[in-house]
Formats: structure tokens, sequence, C-alpha cells
């Protein structure tokens, strides 16, 4: 799976992943190959062959197709979520970063005030 990393628009939000592939396409073709001829044909097969009524078969083949659909996360989908994380990682880190630096701007602004304060540097 192709994605493309780019700057969000909106201020200081994250990266955003563009991804090619859209994934409404993706997963329509993922059902298609796996509730096409090639899948469920060659399971009603199987089952016809073990004896089992054909209509029967067919049911169960359209069943478990449906199962693996909506509940098993293809290496896309998980690389997809993978990147996700990496992106919001990433900016959880920029985000603490940006408060460290500004938490050791205000102690140092904060000590030297003491310092001028309490000395008369």
């Amino acid at each position: 799976m192709n994605f493309e990393l780019r700057q969000g628009g909106k201020g200081d939000r994250p990266m955003s992943v563009d991804i090619l592939r859209d994934s409404a396409s993706t997963r329509s073709q993922r059902r298609r190959n796996l509730k096409g001829e090639g899948y469920t044909h060659n399971f009603v097969k199987k089952l016809t062959k073990a004896g089992m009524p054909e209509a029967q078969a067919e049911i169960l083949a359209s069943e478990q197709a449906n199962l693996i659909e909506n509940r098993l996360a293809t290496k896309q989908d998980i690389a997809l979520l993978e990147k996700n994380m990496e992106i919001k990682i990433e900016s959880v880190k920029s985000d603490l970063v940006k408060w460290v630096a500004g938490l050791l701007i205000a102690q140092a602004a904060l000590v030297a005030a003491l310092l001028k304060l309490f000395t008369g540097v």
C-alpha cells in the first residue's frame, strides 16, 4: 500500500496520510475476491463433495465470506493502522518538545526574576 505524507493544512495539525488507493475500493476489491467465483465456488464444491446439500453449502460459504470480510483485519488494514499510529506518535512527540521547551524558557525567566528580586543583580 502506498502512502504519501504531507503537512496538514490547519495550523499545527499533525501530518496527514493520503492513501493513494481509496480504502472503499480496496475493501470492495477484497470483497469481490472473497465472495467471487474463486473462494466461494471452491468452498461450495468441497462441501458438496463431502456430502452437504448445495443450497446449504452456498449459504455457509456466503456467511463465512461475510464473517471474514467484517471481522478479520487484512495486512493492508494493519499497515494503515500502523502508519496512522506512527503519525500520531510523531505528533505527540512534537507537542511534547514544544511544551518542554516552553517550560524551560519559563523556568529560566522565573529563576532570573527571582535572582534579580532577591540579589539585586
